[in-house]
Order: structure tokens, then C-alpha cells, then sequence
């Protein structure tokens, strides 16, 4: 009698047999397609300029991502934040006129008034 209940399907195995038959797709999904999981969304940086020159950054300021990439052609990617407005957003094309090796830092005057806490200067290093 055990013998014959066992082979009948209830409401409990088919629910487990319709969740493997849902979930099986998406693993044999996963496996197959490469994730992003930190959402960074790499840019070719021949879209944006016609040489790499001395080296090219493109900052991402959706997926909060910095690519550079060096005058040989390697890439680096490193998080960074994105301004809380979009008016402090600053977007377009610039370069890069002068390098200072361990530069200070000094917020300007709106950041000091948002943030008086803050001091007038940081040393570099």
C-alpha cells in the first residue's frame, strides 16, 4: 500500500517539480552569461576619441565607474561617486593640463558652506 501512494504525484512534488522546472532555465542561464555584478558597463574609448595619446579616461557617471586606460592600451576601472545634483554634474569632454604628484586638496566655498565641518585645506599625500 506505501508502494502505491508513493508513485501517485500530490500537490507537494509538483509544486517542487513546476520550481525546478522554473528555476533550471536560469541557472543554465548564469552559467553560460558572463555577469557584471558590480554593474560597471565598459565603454570603448574609440567612440569617444580618435587616439589613445598619453592615455584617455572616461568617467561613467551612471554605473559610477572611472576607466583609464594607459598610452599602451591597458584598462583600469575604479568606483567613484557622482555629485548629489545634476547641476553640480559636470559633463562634456576636457583633458588634463597639469599633474602634480601628491596635490592638496581644498573644498570650494559652496561645498564649506553645505559642509562647514569640513576644513579649508587638505595636504596631499
Amino acid at each position: 500500500m506505501t508502494t502505491s501512494r508513493n508513485n501517485k504525484i500530490n500537490r507537494r512534488s509538483l509544486l517542487g517539480y513546476a520550481a525546478v522546472a522554473l528555476v533550471a532555465p536560469s541557472v543554465v542561464r548564469a552559467e553560460t552569461i558572463r555577469r557584471n555584478i558590480s554593474s560597471f558597463r565598459v565603454h570603448d574609448w574609440q567612440d569617444h576619441f580618435d587616439t589613445l595619446g598619453k592615455g584617455i579616461i572616461i568617467s561613467d557617471t551612471v554605473t559610477m565607474a572611472l576607466q583609464h586606460w594607459t598610452a599602451d592600451g591597458e584598462m583600469r576601472i575604479y568606483p567613484t561617486s557622482v555629485p548629489l545634483t545634476d547641476e553640480l554634474t559636470k559633463r562634456g569632454y576636457t583633458e588634463v593640463v597639469e599633474k602634480r604628484k601628491n596635490p592638496s586638496w581644498a573644498p570650494t566655498p559652496s561645498m564649506r558652506e553645505r559642509n562647514p565641518e569640513w576644513p579649508a585645506r587638505i595636504e596631499g599625500g
